[in-house]
């Protein structure tokens, strides 16, 4: 998005809500420790934690979903959780999970 369009964006949500919605100018501290723990996840985003050896769907049918049912058996095998249930809100689980190499 450009930076005409954003500032479009954000000049109908101000007129909408009524001024209730407002801008605010960046946060340099925030924007440090973000370009801080923008590295960190780059490196770690190049290393594999796992192969997935066929496609997990995200629509298993009906209200199941094999890729959320991963994800909370992910949560209870943490090996720093003492976890006996994990639940996984649906819309944390937005794809399916292809054959091939995750990253973290």
């Amino acid at each position: 998005m450009s930076e005409s369009d954003a500032s479009l964006v954000v000049t109908s949500l101000f007129e909408r809500s009524g001024g209730q919605a407002q801008a605010f100018g960046a946060d340099v501290a925030a924007a440090a420790d973000l370009a801080t723990y923008s590295a960190e996840v780059d490196v770690l985003s190049r290393q594999v934690i796992a192969t997935a050896t066929e496609l997990i769907s995200l629509e298993a049918g009906g209200y199941e979903s094999g890729a959320c049912d991963l994800v909370a058996q992910a949560f209870l095998l943490h090996p720093l959780v003492s976890s006996d249930v994990a639940i996984q809100n649906r819309g944390g689980c937005r794809a399916n999970i292809a054959e091939v190499c995750l990253g973290y």
